[in-house]
């Protein structure tokens, strides 16, 4: 049967039996396929999302390099065997075309197994916390943080929340002053001096009714969590009006979260209902361990997992880094399947040269944006030399050498002009720190806005270069006599 098959691809699809891409798709997908299974039934439970180590896949990553080299190594043997263009078969510009593109998604597909494994180890995680409402949570967390005293300070009558309006509007005054005051090297003296002579070392009230925290926060997620200030007036009520019975509920609830997470907590909640309501004033007398007592960085370490679970792990640039490599390894496949192994070896031996020649150029003059301003002169040169050596027919090793280049530089050279940019209309000063700092350019700003846009656009025209330019060129080379 797989003879049958064999003969019938190169009858009727010489690409496909070329490529081995009958083959190697549904073996892609398998070893896709026991990744994801080996993520999803890692044997994890929900009282272990607090330790560091569950969505960490080192160990996964290195041995799905290997598999990848592997296999990129067994399927390189079969490809590699045949190569009818240096045949002087009769290949259109689409058979090449689609002959890239199956390379593309070879070296793409290959390259994120360890991805298909966190995926599944990320589904096994949602699954086992789709019940979780992280916002009630950590409100309630946050909360209870509110009457139990970790540190002095939260509970100080100058940390209280009038305070810190009052300390936000002061330090606005001085953020302006200093920048009034400031120059492009260091704020001025007479502000810094005055600023530290607001700390002193009075005793000052520590009550249960100051407190302003909110100890659990996630600055990327969008739980909209209640913040110090209100969490602090349902305490006060609760305090002042004697909710005791609310407290002590709030205590086990607290309780059972931590259990639920697997967090340690040693708490006893009657014990934390009389010393919130030990006087008139609630004052804090007793200070409580934030590892030995209770673990809240644990807790907040549980939830900022779920968090990340339901937030996924793939994201744009980790996107952008797989389709360029795959591109870059397709490119320099290709260009080894349309040029012969003397260029095409001589041209990855001159790359190393012109890679030493740029890190001395860039050491002794520190000069990042010359070296990149070079770089793009080079690939002028490399366009031009090659197109008038392969048109004229002269030179052919040169030509292909000089055209290896050419085509290895061109996906770069969207990034070089990109950072090129940024750095020309690039804010000179920053306004955080200096008043009268210009706003950063429209174009700068559009820049870091669509960059992902940008860097697709720049992998779609290298598809398009393909078949107009750098497939018609390769084809060109190789029709020219020998030397």
């Amino acid at each position: 049967m797989f003879n049958k098959l064999n003969n019938y691809l190169l009858s009727n699809y010489p690409l496909f039996w070329n490529t081995k891409i009958v083959v190697v798709l549904p073996l892609l997908l398998f070893l896709h396929l026991l990744f994801y299974l080996g993520g999803y039934l890692y044997p994890v439970q929900i009282t272990e999302l607090y330790e560091w180590r569950i969505l960490r896949i080192e160990g996964v990553t290195t041995f799905s390099v290997l598999v990848t080299l592997v296999f990129i190594i067994f399927w390189l043997l079969f490809y590699l065997r045949n190569n009818p263009f240096k045949l002087f078969y009769t290949l259109g510009v689409k058979y090449l075309f689609f002959e890239f593109v199956i390379l593309f998604v070879v070296f793409f597909s290959s390259s994120t197994f360890f991805f298909s494994y966190e995926q599944g180890l990320y589904h096994k995680i949602n699954a086992m916390t789709r019940d979780a409402d992280l916002k009630k949570e950590a409100d309630l967390a946050n909360l209870a943080c509110h009457f139990m005293a970790f540190t002095e300070s939260e509970f100080d009558i100058r940390y209280c929340c009038d305070s810190i309006k009052t300390r936000h509007i002061r330090d606005s005054v001085l953020s302006e002053e200093r920048k009034k005051s400031t120059d492009e090297h260091g704020y001025n003296e007479d502000v810094e001096e005055r600023t530290s002579l607001i700390n002193d070392t009075n005793v000052y009230e520590k009550s249960y009714l100051y407190c302003c925290s909110q100890t659990i926060q996630f600055a990327s997620s969008d739980l909209f969590l209640k913040d110090g200030e209100a969490l602090n007036k349902i305490a006060v009520q609760w305090l002042k009006v004697g909710k005791k019975d609310s407290v002590l509920w709030l205590m086990r609830r607290f309780e059972a979260l931590c259990y639920k997470y697997g967090v340690n907590c040693k708490i006893d909640p009657d014990s934390v209902l009389v010393e919130c309501f030990n006087d008139a004033r609630f004052t804090v007398r007793y200070l409580y361990g934030n590892s030995s007592d209770v673990s809240m960085g644990d807790l907040r370490s549980a939830m900022g997992t779920i968090i990340e679970v339901r937030e996924g792990f793939w994201n744009r640039g980790i996107l952008l880094g797989m389709l360029y490599y795959a591109l870059a390894a397709a490119i320099l496949l290709f260009s080894f399947r349309i040029t012969n192994l003397k260029p095409w070896l001589t041209g990855i031996v001159g790359v190393g040269i012109w890679c030493i020649l740029l890190m001395l150029i860039g050491v002794s003059l520190r000069w990042e944006n010359g070296i990149l301003g070079f770089l793009l002169f080079l690939w002028v040169l490399f366009f031009t030399s090659s197109c008038f050596l392969i048109y004229s027919s002269r030179m052919k090793l040169y030509a292909g050498v000089i055209f290896n280049w050419f085509i290895w530089l061109t996906p770069f050279v969207e990034i070089i002009i990109y950072v090129l940019l940024r750095d020309v209309f690039a804010s000179p000063c920053s306004p955080s720190y200096l008043k009268d700092c210009p706003p950063p350019h429209p174009l700068y700003t559009w820049l870091d806005t669509y960059m992902f846009e940008i860097n697709i656009t720049n992998i779609t025209v290298i598809f398009i270069l393909m078949f107009l330019m750098f497939i018609p060129l390769a084809r060109k080379w190789q029709s020219n006599p020998e030397e």
